[in-house]
């Protein structure tokens, strides 16, 4: 369904990409699904042979420290701190070049200052939850690209993580629908976003279906 939402809204990026409610609940939802795609392929123990977790989880650490390094860097820029601003201000291409352990200290230097300044944050969305999450996807970055110090104590992407994911996803929908319905002036877009929205009720189809072939045996 995700999958479906995605191909629907990347065919038409002019009519939603300019309102900020569609575009960030969008944005959340697409980050949940690769978080519950790498979920699926990381062992508890925060190993993997698979290449495309990691690859997949080097990806997400960057996505996660550039929305942090952007949030950060609104505050440094307007309170003038210098230090802070050198450290943060870094592009996706920064943050994704190098070798994988260039890229780890630069994502973990992010999750530094939000961490040392998260008092002082609170307006420009870093809080707990937006921190560990960060955290999340650098650890299991690390984890995979085969660093275990500590792999057992460290919060990772795992199956485990599935079912809370999971509810976010579906909680994130539901303003989605929200604002497609309330704030996108196309009606066929709006009509097509509902179909790919549709849900099948497993049980209900197969109650049916076996209702139907007893009524046939009548």
């Amino acid at each position: 369904m995700v999958g479906d939402i995605k191909t629907h809204f990347e065919a038409q990026p002019d009519t939603w990409n300019t309102c900020a409610p569609v575009s960030e609940s969008l944005q959340n939802i697409l980050s949940l699904h690769r978080e519950i795609r790498l979920s699926a392929l990381v062992k508890a123990d925060g190993t993997s042979g698979s290449t495309q977790a990691k690859e997949l989880a080097r990806e997400l650490s960057c996505e996660k420290a550039y929305v942090m390094g952007r949030r950060l860097l609104s505050w440094a820029l307007r309170g003038k701190r210098a230090e802070v601003i050198a450290a943060v201000d870094q592009s996706r291409t920064d943050l994704s070049r190098g070798t994988e352990e260039e890229q780890y200290q630069r994502h973990s230097l992010i999750l530094s200052y939000a961490k040392q300044h998260r008092a002082e944050l609170s307006a420009y969305k870093v809080n707990e939850a937006s921190i560990e999450e960060l955290e999340t996807a650098i650890n299991t970055f690390d984890s995979l690209r085969g660093n275990r110090r500590e792999a057992e104590s460290r919060r990772i992407f795992s199956t485990a993580n599935i079912a809370a994911l999971i509810k976010k996803v579906r909680e994130e929908l539901t303003i989605l629908d929200s604002a497609v319905e309330g704030l996108i002036d196309n009606p066929e877009f709006i009509k097509t976003y509902f179909i790919a929205r549709r849900i099948t009720d497993r049980r209900a189809t197969k109650a049916k279906a076996e209702q139907n072939g007893q009524m046939q045996g009548v």
